[in-house]
């Protein structure tokens, strides 16, 4: 078994969260902006000092790479490991950043421990996969997943363009369809990533081995009525797009009790009324729903009982009405023999484990349009994230990346 350097993990760690660090004590660091690029700077030094090779592709990408000495294995398809180290806002230390480091630090003992390579090994730090200008540019667009003609139009909520982001941070929006990997390039991918949730911690288990990762889709939904004065206008007179909305939102628990799965969920997170004031009938609803589930067949049913409930109500309510879809995710089914040997190696280590589901998307996702995917989850304290409360307890950490390194050592061998 391979043993990580705790102290130097534990050290990274604790540097790159004080990168972007907030008043409020989260930290704060979004795609493409300085304290993004002060840490992509900060990581790449990391790399070149740990003697491995660095590169950086179109998309903003940073990888690592060990060669193997014999030529022909250096022309196999790689395996790969990373996550992302761009924050939301006011977020915690290890969303992303841990799969990057534990990947970092495994790719060092590997290469200290001068263990036989079959095949190259890579890391990777994905660009904005916490959707500043979009959900996961950096992979999707590795993946081949990505437009490169949509890309100009993209801007974050305050207005700032991709285009002039990448351009302030010494890259070319130009150059993102250039990361496009072969397709025969990667034969495994492996993610480690804090779990995000409660189910670890409450079981006392340190190492989560995910079997599937859920599909979701996301949409906006505007409702057209007819803006009135609230004084004046009868209710029975009235084009409210309010109560059309209402009345959608209404039903959406038990439309997903309905026809949904024991893992399904939907959330309307978000609910905006125009034009807006006391005393004005509203003539335009606009609201966000998504829902997330780990099978396919049961998000396209939700989908076509979703359209029919929202056509009903518009017409109950003399309203017109448009979906715009901003995310469609497909569940991914993460690989038996990767799943087996985290299992295997987290035995050997003394790691207790146990098989679950991500709720949550990731890179991994994207990475399975390019090979066998993994993911290894470590517990969440609270199952809190997104939030700088995020925590994971050192030992659980030093027990996740003991278990990638060990993972990657015989995929690579």
């Amino acid at each position: 078994m391979l043993k990580i350097n705790e102290n130097r993990l534990l050290q990274n760690i604790t540097e790159l969260s004080l990168i972007g660090k907030d008043p409020e004590g989260g930290i704060t660091r979004p795609a493409f902006s300085p304290p993004d690029m002060m840490a992509r700077e900060w990581l790449i030094d990391r790399i070149q000092k740990a003697g491995l090779q660095c590169d950086v592709d179109g998309a903003g990408n940073i990888f690592a790479t060990v060669i193997p000495a014999d030529a022909a294995a250096a022309d196999k398809p790689a395996v790969m490991c990373g996550s992302h180290i761009d924050t939301v806002p006011n977020g915690g230390a290890l969303d992303g950043a841990l799969g990057v480091l534990t990947g970092l630090e495994a790719l060092q003992v590997i290469k200290e421990e001068k263990v036989a390579l079959a095949r190259p090994l890579k890391m990777v730090a994905f660009s904005d996969e916490e959707g500043r200008f979009g959900e996961m540019i950096g992979s999707r667009a590795f993946s081949g997943q990505l437009d490169p003609d949509h890309l100009t139009s993209l801007s974050d909520v305050h207005g700032v363009l991709l285009a002039d982001a990448m351009r302030d941070s010494g890259y070319n929006i130009n150059d993102v369809a250039s990361a496009k990997a072969s397709a025969d390039a990667y034969e495994a991918f492996v993610e480690l990533h804090i779990e995000q949730g409660p189910v670890l911690e409450r079981k006392g288990i340190s190492v989560g081995v995910v079997d599937a990762i859920v599909g979701l889709f996301k949409w906006q939904i505007d409702l057209y009525g007819q803006a009135n004065h609230a004084g004046t206008t009868p209710m029975n007179m009235r084009r409210d797009a309010f109560y059309g909305g209402v009345k959608f939102a209404d039903k959406v628990r038990d439309l997903v009790k309905e026809h949904g799965g024991a893992d399904t969920v939907a959330t309307i997170g978000k609910f905006n009324l125009y034009p807006g004031a006391p005393n004005v009938v509203p003539g335009h609803c606009r609201f966000f729903i998504e829902a997330r589930d780990r099978n396919k067949d049961t998000l396209d049913h939700l989908k076509r009982v979703f359209k029919d409930h929202l056509k009903r109500c518009a017409e109950d309510e003399h309203l017109t009405y448009d979906v715009t879809v901003l995310e469609d995710m497909t569940p991914v089914q993460c690989d038996p023999q990767i799943m087996d040997v985290i299992e295997s190696c987290a035995a050997e280590a003394d790691v207790s484990s146990l098989r679950m589901f991500s709720g949550a998307a990731h890179d991994a996702q994207n990475m399975a349009a390019l090979a066998k995917v993994g993911m290894i989850f470590v517990p969440s304290i609270g199952g809190i994230s997104h939030n700088p409360s995020e925590c994971t307890e050192d030992d659980d950490i030093v027990a996740g990346a003991t278990v990638m390194a060990n993972t990657l050592a015989r995929l690579v061998s």
